[in-house]
């Protein structure tokens, strides 16, 4: 009796340390998220963000996220267009809850496509752009959205092209933050890589024409829009 005592004392021990050395393992295996994100203006003066994010080991985090200046309108042709787009109704440039469900599901394609992406290598590097545009509506129809961009710039005032400008920033900010919650919802995929870049490049292009082949109205709800463009880089 009392050698079997001792002998599922030993198991019970030697499946504790089993137990503690895989979880060490999966330590050391498990990427961790870091975040960071620069602001910056386009040479047109227009609002911009870069979100770099980083699933990755700590010891690859200096090298990961040396800021780096891009004082610059980034070139579209050189991304891939996303199919769907998301519309902003008159004055609004944050996405209800319902909205934000249906932007979930039109979007998770997109992540499926960039996280199952061959590579050649077992790290990811990825950028999404998102670019906004607003119509011409009057910066004074409508006060709280005028005296909530104008905290936002940390401007007194803003004349119609500052406000049309942040407008659509906003709006591309906020189709963003529905991509990063895409993303950390599917953080586990990271871990098939060594580590994973994905960077959220984020500019507003005030009334620029969405869509340069198309005519539009001054106040045209197909203006009110953020749209997503993708990459790979090697």
């Amino acid at each position: 009796m009392l050698l079997l005592k001792k002998t599922k004392a030993c198991i019970l021990l030697c499946a504790l340390l089993l137990s503690l050395i895989l979880s060490a393992e999966a330590q050391v295996k498990t990427n961790i998220h870091y975040q960071k994100v620069f602001k910056y203006q386009t040479v047109a003066g227009r609002p911009a963000m870069w979100q770099r994010n980083a699933w990755c080991p700590p010891d690859e985090i200096r090298a990961l996220f040396n800021k780096q200046t891009e004082p610059m309108q980034l070139d579209i042709s050189a991304y891939k267009k996303f199919p769907k787009a998301v519309l902003f109704p008159k004055h609004v440039f944050e996405l209800s809850v319902e909205r934000r469900q249906q932007a979930n599901i039109v979007f998770q394609p997109l992540i499926d496509s960039i996280l199952a992406m061959p590579t050649t290598r077992d790290t990811l590097f990825a950028e999404i752009l998102i670019v906004g545009y607003s119509d011409e509506t009057p910066r004074m129809e409508d006060i709280i959205a005028y005296d909530y961009l104008c905290r936002q710039s940390r401007a007194s005032y803003l004349d119609q092209r500052g406000f049309m400008d942040w407008f659509s920033f906003i709006r591309a900010r906020e189709t963003g933050s529905v991509l990063m919650d895409l993303l950390e919802t599917n953080n586990t995929l990271m871990q098939n890589f060594t580590y994973v870049v994905i960077d959220l490049r984020i500019e507003g292009r005030g009334g620029e024409k969405p869509d340069p082949q198309r005519s539009y109205d001054d106040i045209d709800e197909k203006r009110r829009i953020a749209k997503v463009y993708w990459r790979i880089l090697p």
